[in-house]
């Protein structure tokens, strides 16, 4: 073993006995995320047409039972709201919401729910705040963007990683947590008011993330294998 390559500063203290063979060099994904050209078209190509900020929920690729559940719990709440909320369902579990919101008597002009989102980083570069699990992947495009979040680490993972991942970026200001057990629609609401709704805590947490991301993590990439070469 010649180096070992980490994504986040934090991470450092989990290979003290390998000081010297660490080395910081975020991860190229962030990278491709940034080189994405932001098309302004996009949230009306997917028929979500709003001037209000925007928060996007998701629970990973295939979803979170739990997130959709509290999500469903949330909808009156969201239904009054000065901002517009993205529900990304995954594809196992849209059906039974779409049910439970259509069956709802309120109408819910400042919400879309969607099974899948194909281009992820494309709705990134669209939306004000991310509501989301924290694995590393997800981080990295959250930092290299400069995205304001609110994690909810999945506790179902090896090594209770994902917290130790979303404490990262809540220790830099730039991201807020809530853990699944305490996860709910009451602190799922007052997390997403206290963020989006204040323009400057937002503003101050997107750049603490901008800060966090390592936008050249190819270059740093390609200098550590030509090191070990």
């Amino acid at each position: 073993m010649n180096k070992i390559a980490i994504c986040f500063e934090d991470v450092k203290k989990d290979f003290a006995s390998y000081s010297n063979k660490v080395v910081l060099t975020g991860n190229p994904r962030g990278q491709e995320v940034v080189e994405i050209e932001k098309n302004p078209e996009y949230l009306a190509s997917i028929g979500v047409e709003t001037e209000l900020p925007i928060v996007v929920i998701f629970g990973g690729s295939r979803g979170s039972e739990r997130m959709n559940e509290v999500f469903v719990e949330a909808l009156e709440g969201f239904a009054d709201k000065n901002y517009h909320v993205i529900m990304v369902t995954g594809e196992v579990h849209y059906d039974k919401i779409n049910n439970q919101i259509t069956n709802l008597e309120k109408s819910l002009p400042n919400v879309s729910v969607f099974p899948y989102i194909k281009d992820m980083p494309q709705l990134f570069q669209n939306v004000d705040l991310v509501v989301c699990r924290s694995g590393a992947t997800t981080l990295t495009e959250l930092t290299a963007l400069g995205l304001a979040s609110i994690l909810i680490p999945s506790p179902y993972v090896t090594n209770n990683h994902q917290e130790a991942n979303a404490r990262s970026l809540v220790d830099q200001g730039a991201a807020s947590m809530i853990l699944e057990k305490e996860l709910n629609a009451q602190t799922m609401l007052a997390e997403i008011d206290e963020i989006l709704l204040d323009s400057h805590k937002k503003e101050a947490m997107a750049a603490s993330a901008k800060k966090m991301g390592i936008t050249d993590a190819s270059v740093r990439l390609t200098s550590m294998i030509h090191e070990i070469m």
